[in-house]
């Protein structure tokens, strides 16, 4: 496939003019999200590429070119242009152990391919309206494989709608069971870790051969920062702020996302997150593809005293900001960066942000949780003192969102 020439002759789609490079989202499209992992892969100049999903667009910036091509979910094109600037990442992934000179590229490779499957998602989703007929039609497509690696990775396509659809928690099974019919279960929910981890452990992990790799596609790593508003929407001067503040993050007047791929060595984005979510955000989540993680969350000041006595360094961290107090309840790992290759933090927040109206109705179950989690750390281990009266953490009473902390704490979410 002649790369260049499949996209440039493509189904003509429409056209924004003007359209300026690390501006944003494009205008028009405030919600799309960019696929930066798949940029991060590209060979020479990178194409762009935005998914808005609320308009079922796809939305391409060619190098060098002059105007946005604005691809509708059912033009040919869309599924055209995804798999000419993939063809060399699923070329790679088809063979690592002979493609890859370290795990750091194949991470990037897997990261591309995430963002390949939510684009996928997307065009399926055009057509089928219910979790059990996007099943089905993945299960068609795995059916219909070319060959044994096409097959491992329409599986992985599946295993990771079912991790998105149904989470992986102890429900998980039960709701994937409801629409994957006489599928093994357990074996389709692991589909896409599977396959990660399968791809990783055939790539030596040699530092020394990694310099044979560009920098930039052998080291870039996911940084991914969503904040919200709740309840409420950020006037225009603040969100003009944030922009200018945030460059290369997507701002809107009820959300804030940054979802890019960085070289390792870049330790400073240039602004602050614990600063620029205090600026008036709600609830937000953090992630480093390294290890650390958190969740954040603005609360009434009124409520600085009952939650102060849950601080703890590696768990959670509090601090005032214009009378209200934000809490902050966190994992901190380091060098983790292949285990977590192809991790989509994208539905984490969605599925903590119900801790933040517990919070605030008094249920303090989440603090005492990441204090827990804390309070396990070696340096806090023989100092951590269990804060008096916090409330008992009974797994079996847990909310579905006190699960999904747990899990967000404990390991690879």
């Amino acid at each position: 496939m002649d790369r260049e020439r499949v996209i440039a002759t493509d189904t003509p789609a429409e056209t924004l003019p003007d359209i300026v490079p690390d501006a944003g989202p494009p205008a028009g499209h405030p919600a799309a999200r960019e696929l930066t992992a798949i940029t991060a892969v590209q060979d020479g100049p990178p194409h762009r590429l935005w998914l808005d999903e609320d308009a079922g667009l796809l939305l391409h910036l060619a190098p060098g070119a002059p105007a946005l091509r604005r691809i509708p979910v059912r033009d040919p094109g869309w599924n055209r242009t995804l798999a000419a600037l993939m063809e060399r990442p699923l070329e790679r992934l088809a063979a690592p152990g002979r493609n890859y000179r370290g795990r750091a590229q194949a991470a990037a490779d897997l990261g591309a391919l995430a963002d390949l499957f939510r684009a996928r998602l997307v065009r399926l989703r055009a057509a089928r309206d219910d979790p059990a007929a996007i099943v089905r039609a993945a299960l068609d497509q795995i059916a219909r494989a070319r060959d044994e690696e096409d097959r491992a990775r329409r599986r992985a396509f599946l295993g990771w709608y079912l991790r998105h659809a149904c989470g992986d928690g102890p429900d998980a099974v039960a709701a994937a069971a409801a629409v994957v019919g006489d599928e093994p279960v357990g074996a389709l929910l692991t589909a896409w870790p599977d396959y990660c981890a399968e791809v990783k452990a055939m790539v030596a992990d040699d530092d020394d051969d990694l310099d044979e790799w560009p920098a930039a596609r052998r080291r870039a790593l996911r940084r991914y920062h969503e904040f919200r508003t709740v309840g409420r929407r950020l006037d225009g001067a603040r969100v003009a702020a944030l922009r200018a503040a945030v460059p290369d993050a997507d701002v809107g007047p009820g959300r804030l996302l940054f979802d890019r791929m960085i070289d390792p060595d870049r330790e400073d984005l240039g602004w602050d997150p614990g600063r620029v979510f205090g600026d008036g955000f709600d609830a937000g989540l953090s992630f480093d593809q390294r290890g650390p993680r958190s969740v954040r969350f603005r609360l009434p000041g009124a409520l600085a005293r009952r939650v102060e006595p849950y601080r703890i360094l590696f768990g959670v961290a509090l601090a005032m900001r214009d009378g209200d107090v934000l809490v902050e309840l966190e994992r901190y790992e380091e060098d983790r960066e292949t285990e977590y290759a192809g991790t989509d933090p994208a539905p984490w927040l969605a599925e903590l942000l119900p801790l933040r109206a517990a919070l605030l109705d008094g249920d303090l179950r989440a603090l005492h949780l990441a204090w827990a989690h804390g309070a396990q750390e070696g340096h806090n281990r023989d100092r951590a003192v269990r804060p008096a009266g916090a409330p008992a953490l009974d797994p079996d009473a847990f909310t579905p969102e006190l699960h999904a902390l747990d899990r967000f704490l404990n390991a690879a979410p």
